[in-house]
């Protein structure tokens, strides 16, 4: 499993990529922590573009996640193009609280604002 992180304005992208499982999520949620608390993050890509299996354990994940950024009056959004892990994510309820989309400019529109601008 994968992360990468970059800041784009105001919205934070997380790319993740390989498998989000219970062994993979532990060292990926400490690095998630560390950036939504030090950076008080309020806008949020969660990227699964590049994520080959989920897990239970990926919905924890994001879910904890979502609720630290809730807490600073932030937004979450998801960009998944994968049918599969959109199954998974619909499965555990996740879209009631985090819009799931397929590109990039339908993710900072549910955000606010464009790609190439700042919300």
């Amino acid at each position: 499993m994968g992360l990468e992180c970059k800041k784009n304005g105001t919205v934070f992208l997380f790319y993740l990529s390989g498998e989000l499982d219970h062994h993979s999520c532990i060292p990926i949620r400490e690095e998630l922590d560390k950036v939504i608390c030090h950076y008080h993050v309020k806008r949020v890509i969660f990227d699964f573009s590049a994520v080959s299996f989920m897990d239970s354990a990926g919905i924890g994940l994001l879910l904890g996640r979502y609720r630290e950024i809730a807490k600073f009056g932030g937004k979450c959004v998801i960009l998944c193009e994968s049918e599969k892990i959109k199954k998974i994510l619909q499965m555990g309820s996740v879209q009631l609280v985090m819009p799931i989309v397929e590109t990039k400019q339908e993710a900072y529109e549910k955000l606010g604002g464009t790609e190439n601008g700042t919300i």
